[in-house]
Order: C-alpha cells, then sequence, then structure tokens
C-alpha cells in the first residue's frame, strides 16, 4: 500500500516533469496499464447502457458519451438502471458497486496527478495532488502580511498529499484494476443475457429456451467479492426494522 511522503522524512527533494515516467519504463509500464484497464471499464458500463436502454440504445450511448466526467456517466448509468433493471439485477448492481469500490478513485489518481521521481529512491515513484504545488506557489505569492501569520509548517507542501509508490504498490494498483474489470464485465455479461433471455420469450412466446442468464448470474456471484458484498447487503436487509 502506498506511504504518503510525510511518513519519508529522508525524502526531501523531488521532480515532476514529462520525462520522469521515460526514465522509469519498467514502473511505467503499470501505470500505463491502470489507464487501459480503466478505459476498458468505462467501455464496459457504456455498453451496458446498451442493454438495459432497450428501446432507444442509440441515444443511451450518445447522452452517455455526451457527459465528460465518469462520475456523470456513472450517475446517467444509475439513473437509467433504477428504471430499467430487474430487482435482481439492482441488487447485483449495488453488490458490484461495493465489490469494484476504489478502482475509480485509482484511476482518476493515475490519470489526473502528476508522476515524479526523487534521487534519494530511485526505486520508487511519487503520485503528486497538482493542489500540492498550486497550494505552495499561492503561499509564495502572499502578501508579506498574510505571509506572517501563517506558520513555517502551513507554507511548505503538503507532504501528506504525495504518495510513495513501489513496484510491489503499483503492481498492486493494476491487480485492483484488472479484478474490477472482470468482476463489471460479469455483470455486463448479466444484462446482456438478460436481454436475449426477454427477446427470446418475445420471438418464441411458446418454448420454453434455457435460461442464459442464470449461467450468467452463477459466473458473476463466484467472484468472492460479489458474494461477499451480497452478504452484506442481505445483512443490512436483515438489520433495518420492520415497518
Amino acid at each position: 500500500m502506498p506511504q504518503p511522503l510525510s511518513f519519508k522524512p529522508k525524502i526531501t527533494q523531488w521532480r515532476e516533469d514529462e520525462n520522469v515516467l521515460a526514465d522509469h519504463p519498467k514502473l511505467a509500464s503499470y501505470i500505463a496499464r491502470v489507464i487501459a484497464i480503466s478505459s476498458m471499464i468505462e467501455r464496459q458500463w457504456a455498453m451496458m447502457l446498451c442493454y438495459i436502454a432497450k428501446a432507444d440504445p442509440r441515444a443511451a450511448v450518445a447522452m452517455h458519451q455526451a457527459l465528460s466526467s465518469t462520475t456523470a456517466q456513472m450517475a446517467a448509468f444509475e439513473a437509467v438502471a433504477a428504471v430499467r433493471l430487474s430487482d435482481d439485477s439492482k441488487l447485483l448492481f449495488e453488490a458490484v458497486k461495493i465489490a469494484t469500490k476504489g478502482y475509480t478513485r485509482i484511476r482518476n489518481e493515475f490519470c489526473h496527478h502528476l508522476w515524479g521521481d526523487t534521487f534519494q529512491c530511485p526505486s520508487v515513484l511519487l503520485l503528486i495532488d497538482p493542489i500540492v504545488t498550486v497550494n505552495f506557489i499561492a503561499g509564495l505569492e502572499e502578501p508579506a502580511a498574510l505571509r506572517q501569520e501563517q506558520s513555517n509548517e502551513n507554507r511548505g507542501f503538503e507532504r501528506s498529499k504525495i504518495m510513495v509508490y513501489t513496484e510491489e504498490d503499483l503492481e498492486s494498483a493494476r491487480v485492483k484494476m484488472s479484478d474490477a474489470l472482470l468482476i463489471i464485465s460479469s455483470f455486463a455479461s448479466v444484462l446482456r443475457a438478460e436481454l436475449w433471455d426477454e427477446r427470446n420469450r418475445q420471438e418464441s412466446p411458446l418454448v420454453s429456451l434455457p435460461s442464459q442468464r442464470a449461467k450468467a448470474r452463477a459466473d458473476l456471484v463466484s467472484f468472492s467479492e460479489v458474494s461477499e458484498a451480497l452478504q452484506k447487503l442481505a445483512n443490512r436487509k436483515s438489520q433495518k426494522p420492520s415497518a
């Protein structure tokens, strides 16, 4: 697990520029894979929107793509899911969100934060929240009267917002993203199978065909993270006072 720079007092100097990742190709490969996986996850959510929109999937996807942030895109998906998904699929959706919690934070930080390195510890990379430098510069530009009111500690870099990533930490982030992709892809299979089952019932109402959704659901629940999430949801429901 990456540690904040505040836990590494011996690291006092670092750089953050476009050559950092080029100078650490092995470590940079983990970052590239995390970002690539995140794009694959976003594609899965867009495809799922096609499955649940049913009447006009192209319009739903166009709306999805018009939203620039992943947070807004997920909000749009949840809005459609609330009225389109079956009760069981809604339950699975909640379980998937619990099981994959944290992947969006990794994606956002890897994409939008700054990467740095330090000669004082060449084997690590530093993930730097941009606000660290912005706040530092803002402090330097403050009028003298305001600077005198600030302690020396408050005028320095916010080391708690700079994370130190070892190769092991980067691999752990990559694994977490890969696991999230597998679970989300499996949930997409459930929704796709649900759509196919519905079409089969409409096209062949007198023929009893085996449910494709049942197998897809079993595959999804076979992930320990998902089964544990479903158990948590069941426990929460049982603990709610009855009306």
